[in-house]
């Protein structure tokens, strides 16, 4: 299956994000550094380190899991939930939260296989995450425009 969408775009050109990459692959490996959260680069940072991390999979990794050392005040639950997912469906595995959506065969969206489907509500309300039903009918209109 293919995932539909893309975690987003982030600012600056290719050489300017390259050195970005660069920065937080080197910042991943030392442990000692402070992880570019909330209270150290704001939310706008953290956003720009998630959307940097969905473009190196071995990175993406590390920052998942720096964000959930982080905890909910420092890394945003639903950016958590996100990535989460799309390293799992990456892996093999099947995600958690259903965050990630696939084309169906007549055109329509469906999220990619999940885990124990009859309480991802659950897990998605603890990530801040709107019901399923709701988050694939916004899908549903967006992709029809």
């Amino acid at each position: 299956f293919e995932i539909v969408g893309e975690i987003g775009p982030v600012g600056g050109d290719a050489a300017a994000q390259a050195k970005m990459l660069d920065s937080l692959r080197a910042l991943a490996k030392n442990r000692q550094s402070p992880w570019p959260v909330r209270s150290v680069v704001g939310p706008a940072g953290v956003r720009a380190v998630w959307l940097l991390s969905a473009r190196d999979s071995i990175l993406a990794r590390t920052v998942l899991h720096r964000m959930m050392e982080a905890g909910p005040d420092e890394s945003p639950p639903a950016a958590v939930a996100t990535l989460e997912d799309r390293l799992r469906l990456q892996q093999g595995r099947k995600q958690i939260y259903g965050t990630q959506l696939v084309r169906t065969a007549n055109g329509g969206l469906e999220p990619a296989p999940m885990e124990d489907p009859a309480r991802v509500d659950l897990r998605r309300d603890a990530a801040g995450l709107p019901p399923l039903a709701q988050a694939l009918c916004a899908a549903r209109a967006s992709s029809s425009h």
